[in-house]
């Protein structure tokens, strides 16, 4: 999850905002989140699809991108698209 969230962080673009759900995680997942400039949720044994509906109602965004722990993110993943989409 470390892996993931640094690569949300090192994003080059700037106007984020990361909400962290975990969905049945008896793990440290709080704990690392804090590290974070993240908002942590928790939406317990309600299955991945509520999570994700849950952290898309919560952000209330234009866009958003659902990752999951192992996923990993260029660092111009964010800006390239909403750079098309600004103009």
């Amino acid at each position: 999850m470390t892996d993931a969230l640094d690569s949300v962080m090192k994003q080059t673009y700037k106007k984020l905002k990361v909400i962290v759900v975990n969905y049945g995680f008896t793990n440290n997942t709080k704990e690392i989140v804090k590290r974070y400039s993240a908002k942590y949720i928790e939406v317990m044994n309600q299955g991945l699809a509520m999570a994700i509906n849950k952290g898309i109602k919560i952000s209330q965004a234009d866009y958003f991108i659902v990752l999951s722990a192992d996923d990993i993110l260029a660092p111009s993943y964010v800006k390239k698209p909403l750079g098309d989409v600004n103009q």
